[in-house]
């Protein structure tokens, strides 16, 4: 078995023992987000993105799962290798939200961008899949849409909302 798959397989069962594993106060969802991402870089639930203002928003996706859909006005900075130079035009003093699909991706930006002295930065709680499936909208090149890139058939069980692509 190559690494990949058994990466794929190590996770898949994580996430059914996360769903297994579920307290009366937490959702599966919430399991599975809580066993992916640490406590170690803070986080914004998706209700609190609502209220904050005049904030960078950043998508650590692949290409293909922001052209699927996206936040709206989020800037796509991909999943890896970031050049962190490239974060320079960002104002420091600015509320910068990072998101994924759960949170797990855009966890590690956010600690390189804390790194940098991005004080003010967050980890998008779930991601854009609490996203959707707390009923807000996203987009894609054409307006709005439907549709939510599912990453694979593992992670794309915890979409409520929305039409599932691959």
């Amino acid at each position: 078995m190559n690494l990949l798959k058994l990466k794929v397989f190590f996770l898949s069962t994580l996430l059914q023992l996360c769903a297994l594993t579920t307290t009366a106060q937490e959702s599966p969802f919430d399991t599975m987000v809580n066993a992916l991402i640490s406590e170690n870089v803070p986080v914004l639930s998706v209700e609190e993105l609502q209220t904050k203002p005049n904030i960078i928003l950043l998508d650590t996706r692949t290409k293909a799962e922001y052209d699927v859909s996206h936040i709206d006005n989020a800037v796509w900075v991909g999943e890896k290798d970031w050049d962190l130079k490239s974060f320079e035009k960002f104002n420091k003093e600015q509320t910068v939200v990072v998101y994924c699909s759960v949170g797990y991706r855009s966890e590690k930006l956010v600690k390189k961008l804390l790194r940098l002295d991005f004080e003010k930065t967050f980890n998008l709680y779930g991601g854009v899949f609490d996203w959707v499936n707390k009923g807000y909208p996203v987009e894609n090149n054409r307006g709005l849409t439907d549709s939510i890139h599912g990453y694979d058939k593992s992670f794309a069980r915890w979409i409520e909302q929305g039409v599932v692509i691959f």
